[in-house]
């Protein structure tokens, strides 16, 4: 019986930090039924003909940065190293002057030296910053300066990026700026800029460091708390209640949505993590859904998830006059249909029959009877009565009230003068309907 066994890395290829020139060489170790075959490879690419069990780069440039691995295989599977980092760092120059040269130097332009060195994470977010951010440097130089280096490290001193691309020094007033978008802080929670310069002319260098930035890639979180989701009103306004917490950097703002996220606003108050809003809802029998968003000093923000409330505006109280006559009974609508002139909107109807809410459409009134107000496919509606008289405009009977949604609602009104009326209806404030009809002796 032969037994195939799948290659195993047991030596893998370690990170180096080298100057430019010098030579590296990367090695893995492995085991596994024969024959293995190795591809090396840098930042998750193939090098062509590197395909032994080591790897050796003669004289290392700055373009030779990055990661490196070693794919192992054999016929019956394949195996990855671990990921090696190659980091090719230039040394300051050395210093050489002498006592002479260093007089000289001293008459003739102030000593170099890198002052006011600034690192700052983009505006509005203080001294913090997250991965992805942009971060700015300023700065200046006390006499014609090149850039040696310019590097971010944490605040143990372990390397980070090179971001000698991102910086210029102006060669008339030797600022010095520049901007670099950082990918990854590599678990970093704090960063800091070192940058070294040389002279042009002599070999004099200077290096500084600039403050820290510290770092947070934690979102803060945030939530509603009150109202339960799905609740609601019948009066305005509602009140929203939740917190918002950051562990690192803190809460820089709250902000609530009412139009399910296309909009925010900031809320009324926050404080020790707790926000309250005040809520007033421009449209009865609307479901609104409420979004909460915080974000905190590192640009970083959460959303809550979405709230739901139901707003019914309340039926104001009717006057007395108004009632509903409670011989009309309103759970017998459906049989008089078919006795509306039209399938929506107001009638005015002759009550001929209360003990049995008979009813029969009419233009014609007589001052001993009755009459009836119907309103019927406005349900889950805010609707207006008004009666007026039609030679003087005035106002005779008005009425507001909510009509449940799928319903009829009726209204009794004692006939008390002749004469020429019209009855208008009004939905959510907007007129829909007219009836006009005559009231005889």
């Amino acid at each position: 019986m032969i037994v195939q066994l799948p290659p195993e890395v047991t030596r893998h290829p370690a990170s180096q930090t080298i100057n430019p020139g010098k030579s590296v060489t990367f090695s893995v170790s492995a085991s596994g039924t024969p024959p293995l075959s190795f591809q090396w490879k840098k930042d998750g690419i193939d090098i062509a003909g590197a395909t032994a069990d080591n790897f050796t780069i003669a004289s290392a440039q700055k373009d030779d940065e990055g990661v490196y691995t070693c794919e192992v295989r054999n016929d019956f599977s394949h195996v990855v190293s671990s990921a090696a980092r190659l980091v090719i760092e230039t040394p300051a120059p050395e210093i050489s002057e002498n006592i002479a040269s260093l007089d000289h130097q001293l008459k003739q332009k102030p000593p170099l030296a890198i002052r006011n060195l600034f690192l700052a994470a983009p505006d509005g977010q203080g001294q913090y910053a997250h991965n992805g951010n942009i971060l700015t440097i300023t700065g200046s130089a006390t006499s014609p300066a090149i850039l040696v280096s310019a590097h971010l490290e944490d605040n143990q001193e372990r390397f980070i990026r090179d971001i000698s691309k991102g910086i210029q020094i102006d060669p008339d007033t030797f600022d010095i700026k520049g901007s670099v978008f950082v990918g990854s802080f590599r678990g970093a929670d704090a960063v800091l800029l070192k940058l070294v310069v040389r002279d042009p002319e002599d070999s004099r260098s200077a290096e500084n460091k600039s403050n820290l930035v510290f770092v947070d890639n934690n979102s803060p979180e945030v939530q509603i708390t009150e109202p339960t989701n799905n609740s609601s009103f019948k009066t305005s306004p509602i009140l929203i209640r939740g917190t918002a917490s950051d562990d690192l950097s803190g809460i820089v703002s709250v902000e609530i949505s009412t139009d399910g996220g296309l909009t925010y606003c900031r809320v009324d108050s926050f404080k020790d993590g707790h926000w309250d809003y005040s809520f007033r809802p421009a449209t009865a029998r609307t479901a609104y859904n409420i979004y909460a968003r915080a974000t905190d000093k590192a640009g970083l923000s959460s959303i809550s998830d979405y709230l739901t409330i139901n707003y019914i505006r309340s039926q104001p109280a009717a006057p007395k006059a108004a009632k509903t006559n409670k011989n009309i009974l309103q759970g017998n609508l459906s049989q008089n249909k078919n006795k509306s002139p039209d399938d929506i909107g107001i009638c005015t109807y002759r009550v001929t029959d209360l003990e049995h809410s008979r009813f029969q459409p009419t233009e014609l009134f007589s001052l001993k009877e009755d009459m009836a107000i119907i309103v019927k496919g406005y349900g889950g509606n805010v609707v207006t009565i008004k009666i007026i008289s039609s030679s003087s405009g005035e106002v005779l009977f008005e009425l507001v009230d909510y009509i449940p949604e799928n319903k009829h609602k009726i209204w009794r009104w004692k006939l008390s003068s002749t004469g020429s009326f019209q009855a208008v209806l009004f939905v959510d404030g907007t007129q829909k309907d007219n009836v006009y009809f005559k009231i005889v002796q």
